[in-house]
């Protein structure tokens, strides 16, 4: 396992700030606690607190695409791996066990490249979409009520997606 660097922590530390204020965002959605409530207020209505959630969200979308980017180039090797292995299978019946049991793991670390890349698209769109919230919140842009909601809702949506 690579040891983490000082920006990892870092970033780990502000993925967690980041989380807590879409957890306060997400409850404030659900109608748990208004835009007048002393915690929405002090810690989401904050100037310093929107531009520290939307640097984090930045460098937190850097590293999903670098993520994705990574992972889709990985799952491209596999299958073509798995195609040449079926090639070669299809031209040589010695060892089915073994082919079979090559064959198995390629299409098992495929499926969790094709998971990962789908866990972290669904990441990447709920980050975008916090960060509109984020952008909306800090520059007071004025949006229709109806078009903030969707864009709430939709980022929500993705948290309880991502869980099921």
């Amino acid at each position: 396992m690579a040891s983490l660097g000082w920006e990892d922590i870092v970033l780990d530390g502000l993925e967690g700030i980041c989380s807590l204020f879409d957890s306060i965002y997400f409850i404030k959605t659900l109608g748990i606690i208004t835009d007048k409530s002393f915690l929405y207020r002090k810690i989401i209505q904050n100037n310093f607190s929107l531009k520290l959630w939307l640097a984090t969200l930045l460098l937190i979308i850097k590293k999903l695409v670098v993520k994705l980017f990574q992972n889709y180039k990985i799952l491209r090797f596999l299958k073509i791996e798995l195609k040449q292995h079926i090639n070669n299978n299809n031209n040589n019946n010695k060892n089915n066990h073994i082919n079979s049991i090559l064959l198995e793991k390629l299409n098992k670390k495929i499926n969790q490249h094709y998971n990962f890349i789908k866990l972290n698209l669904l990441d990447l769109i709920q980050n975008l979409l916090y960060c509109a919230i984020v952008i909306i919140e800090l520059l007071k842009l004025k949006i229709s009520k109806k078009s903030k909601f969707i864009l709430e809702l939709l980022a929500n949506s993705i948290t309880i997606v991502k869980h099921i």
